[in-house]
């Protein structure tokens, strides 16, 4: 069984880590074959999950920025379900302790995937939240030179070489396609996930409906960010010292003990000894 175990997953590693190519730069070799299999391979596992799961899984790869589609991601799964258990199950000898440890490195292999992709995401909002104030200070500076919203959303994301410039340029490519404004915006804004995206987002439609200048409710809002990072850095900066406090007193805290302590035990070991 661990034999078996081992060649799918090292088949499932050739497989994900292969490099994808385009259909038409496909030849009829090797290659195309094992292309292929990993796109079937992956299109079956998709087919177990949950339909639910499957909708989820699917927005938030979009988001994540990974070059990985939903049949990948789902091969990365099964991979990483896999291969953790495997050193247990090829060096274990049968105990309580073994299959204790195949369980847990099989439901680490199981969780590791979706962590990833929620911290991966995770970053991504960090990285927009730290480019919105700049973003929102450009984008005043074009409207108040006179350009229109998506001349000003165009002119701005391609100066932004974060996820937030690439969430601007696909807003804008939804546009240009003809989706529906305020659908376009709110995509946007959930696909950040930020409560300053949404306000940011909540003006412009605003401002669009009225008739009203963008340019005063963008600079509110860029000073109000600003003050909600800055109360936020300083929350994180109170909160280091007790996030400090579990790593020095398992970490420094026995260290220091052995180096004071240790040569009065010594001393008292050999005047014990001396008395004897």
């Amino acid at each position: 069984m661990a034999n078996i175990a081992a060649v799918l997953a090292g088949l499932a590693v050739v497989l994900l880590l292969w490099p994808q190519e385009t259909t038409a730069a496909r030849g009829s070799g090797l290659r195309s074959v094992l292309a292929s299999l990993q796109e079937r391979l992956g299109s079956l596992l998709v087919r177990l999950l949950p339909s639910r799961l499957v909708s989820a899984l699917a927005f938030d790869l979009d988001r994540s920025g990974l070059p990985l589609n939903l049949p990948s991601f789902a091969l990365l799964w099964a991979l990483s379900a896999l291969a953790l258990p495997l050193p247990a199950l090829l060096m274990g000898d049968g105990g309580p302790l073994s299959r204790l440890l195949i369980v847990l490195s099989l439901a680490a292999g199981i969780a590791a995937p979706p962590y990833w992709l929620r911290l991966r995401i995770r970053h991504r909002r960090q990285a927009a939240l730290s480019e919105l104030p700049l973003f929102l200070d450009l984008l005043r500076v074009a409207v108040q030179a006179g350009q229109g919203i998506d001349a000003a959303l165009a002119h701005v994301g391609r100066h932004l070489s974060g996820p937030l410039g690439e969430e601007v340029l696909r807003l804008l490519h939804r546009l240009r396609l003809g989706y529906d404004r305020e659908e376009a915006y709110l995509t946007f804004a959930r696909r950040l996930d930020l409560e300053e995206a949404h306000s940011l987002i909540s003006a412009i439609m605003q401002a669009e409906r009225t008739g009203g200048g963008l340019a005063p409710a963008l600079a509110s809002q860029a000073s109000y960010l600003r003050g909600r990072l800055r109360q936020r850095a300083q929350e994180e900066a109170r909160q280091a010292p007790i996030k400090m406090l579990l790593p020095m007193a398992f970490c420094l805290l026995p260290a220091m003990m052995v180096v004071l302590m240790g040569p009065a035990v010594l001393d008292l070991v050999q005047s014990l000894r001396g008395a004897r």
